[in-house]
């Protein structure tokens, strides 16, 4: 039975990322004129390759809760802390976050490219 479960564990995909687990600081209404710099960051991060995904959280019902969830991909810890540092809303003293190591190990993600109008459908 061990020896399966080793087996199994190996053939998984083990992509090491890092988890940013974002807190709102200050009263999230506060977060709106420095919203547009923190999607630039982001959307500049998805761009070098380093964002593998990033949101915030929401409440049942759908509505903000504050702080979110960010993973990167960078070569060690630090890095990814020096990544969390440079976000807009860190930066301007309202979020504090935490890094974890996090290993992608199982899930799925599927892609539709319509080469017909490039249209991308992620699912």
């Amino acid at each position: 039975m061990v020896s399966n479960v080793r087996e199994r564990v190996a053939g998984l995909l083990g992509l090491p990322l890092f988890a940013i687990l974002s807190s709102d600081v200050e009263d999230p209404q506060v977060l709106g004129p420095h919203l547009n710099d923190h999607l630039d960051y982001m959307i500049g991060l998805e761009k070098r390759g380093l964002l593998f995904g990033s949101g915030p959280f929401k409440n049942s019902g759908g509505h903000l809760t504050g702080g979110g969830l960010t993973i990167v991909r960078a070569p060690t810890f630090e890095d990814a802390r020096r990544l969390a540092e440079q976000d807009p809303f860190v930066k301007n003293g309202l979020r504090s976050f935490e890094v974890r190591s996090w290993t992608l190990s199982e899930g799925s993600l599927t892609l539709t490219i319509n080469f017909s109008d490039q249209s991308v459908k992620v699912v």
